[in-house]
């Protein structure tokens, strides 16, 4: 599968977000399956989300030093796309737990935005 860097910062982004609790649930797969197709435009299979979220490329301790590392070739839109997604997948399964909470600010803070911000979305 070729993704350009923005596609695969969203699905990295958001399929880590799956992992982080330890416990990848199907319906956070599904999702993330969802957004890659609605929201990115890209059909990914279940084992591609397994893979980015299990990838030593990054994990849920290394996300924030991966996005800031190619925050500089991320738009406002990307930004917003992968904030809005992990939303989704972070309530996915019905409830948001203290540690998806915990990478969802880590990632906030890697892309530059502050609660204002995110409000806005």
């Amino acid at each position: 599968m070729s993704l350009t860097l923005q596609q695969e910062a969203v699905l990295k982004t958001i399929s880590v977000m799956t992992h982080v609790d330890t416990n990848i649930h199907p319906v956070e797969v599904e999702m993330v399956q969802d957004i890659m197709k609605q929201d990115v435009g890209v059909e990914v299979e279940s084992k591609d989300v397994y893979i980015a979220a299990k990838s030593e490329y990054i994990d849920d301790e290394d996300v924030d030093k991966y996005l800031k590392s190619i925050r500089k070739e991320l738009g406002a839109d990307d930004k917003a796309l992968i904030i809005r997604s992990l939303k989704k997948v972070v309530l996915a399964d019905g409830k948001a737990h203290s540690y998806e909470l915990t990478l969802f600010n880590k990632v906030c803070a890697a892309l530059e935005y502050t609660p204002a911000d995110i409000i806005q979305l």
